[in-house]
């Protein structure tokens, strides 16, 4: 037979589990909103420069030094660590009679898989070479290697959406009690 203390606490625990998972539920859904939009906000800014670009004047660069990046993320115990290489190439170019300098390959771009396709991009950047660099009027020291919209802008944007849509529909499934 169970004790007076014994049934107060079968009664409470399903409260206090879903008034928990409840809060839990929210908070995530905060933070996948809030995350999602300032990622989207950095990666419009990718769109939005590589679109501009497009029709940009350019004016003839050097390239200064070039390097391959490498980038590690994640590092969770389960997950391990992924590895991605980016190509850096730092050039200088004059527009009215001024020097700038820049490190832009293209806007949105992706690091890469494999270093042999990094050393692809710096193969065609020599050191010492010149090289087309397009740059803003409105912004001279804006500029950019490859001009255009890039797969990467676009999959960065499509990415940032998604973790606010999942951070609404929790929110909303929350609301409706399917969450509580």
């Amino acid at each position: 037979m169970k004790s007076k203390k014994n049934r107060a606490w079968t009664r409470a625990q399903p409260y206090l589990f879903t008034s928990r998972f409840s809060y839990a539920a929210e908070l995530v859904a905060i933070i996948f909103v809030i995350i999602g939009l300032i990622w989207s906000v950095l990666h419009i800014g990718y769109i939005w420069n590589g679109i501009a670009s497009s029709s940009w004047p350019n004016t003839q660069g050097t390239v200064i030094h070039t390097k391959i990046k490498r980038v590690t993320s994640g590092g969770g115990v389960r997950t391990g660590s992924s590895v991605s290489f980016k190509p850096v190439i730092d050039y200088s170019y004059f527009v009215a009679q001024e020097e700038y300098f820049g490190n832009c390959y293209a806007f949105g771009m992706l690091n890469y898989k494999s270093v042999d396709d990094a050393q692809k991009i710096i193969d065609s950047f020599p050191v010492n070479s010149k090289t087309t660099v397009y740059y803003s009027q409105m912004a001279p020291q804006k500029s950019v290697l490859k001009p255009g919209l890039t797969g990467g802008a676009i999959y960065k944007l499509c990415f940032s959406i998604a973790f606010v849509l999942v951070g609404i529909i929790l929110f909303v499934l929350k609301k409706l009690k399917f969450l509580s």
